[in-house]
């Protein structure tokens, strides 16, 4: 279950080691600041859940079953907020293209225009593709996690009975007689 942890670990080290991702983040920090931020907490909240259970022992499979079910509400709610962004990114480059498309005047005038409407077009996409990397990311992230953290409770099969346990004759027995005590009552 501490792989699940290392996956943690590692984003965290990828982030501080690797120019290309730090750059991502923080770009999509800065043009999406809300689904980045949301999506941080989004990350961030299974992690906590899990750490509660480990630091209080609480290993029963009814507390993997609350994690479990949270950890995917997170990972589905980040791949949401991801396409949301991609949705809102498309339509701000439509719009900044469609912009530059109006209007009266000469055709210099509007060759500029189209010109100028690139750069926020190009802005918009980056928004839209940098949004549904991070959902994407942060899901598959979760996932992953999820699948080593279930490790850490305990199965549904109690381990301290013995599976190979032949029932004595007294226990067969009084099972007969239960047996026919409920037939005669049944009769």
């Amino acid at each position: 279950y501490f792989l699940g942890l290392v996956f943690y670990i590692l984003t965290a080290v990828c982030y501080l080691l690797f120019p290309a991702i730090k750059n991502m983040v923080n770009q999509a920090a800065f043009l999406a600041p809300q689904i980045t931020y949301a999506c941080g907490v989004l990350f961030i909240l299974p992690l906590l859940l899990f750490l509660t259970h480990w630091v209080f022992r609480l290993k029963a499979r009814k507390y993997y079953a609350l994690l479990a079910t949270q950890t995917k509400l997170a990972a589905s709610v980040a791949v949401s907020l991801g396409l949301i962004g991609t949705f809102m990114g498309l339509t701000d480059m439509v719009s900044a293209i469609s912009g530059s498309l109006g209007g009266e005047g000469d055709l210099a005038a509007k060759m500029g225009a189209m010109i100028s409407s690139i750069s926020s077009a190009l802005t918009a996409m980056s928004f839209a593709f940098l949004t549904s990397i991070l959902g994407v990311t942060v899901s598959v992230l979760l996932l992953v996690s999820l699948n080593f953290w279930e490790f850490y409770y305990e199965t549904e099969n109690n381990t301290g009975k013995n599976p190979e346990k032949v029932p004595s004759e007294n226990e067969l027995h009084a099972l007969l007689n239960r047996i026919t005590l409920l037939e005669e009552i049944n009769t």
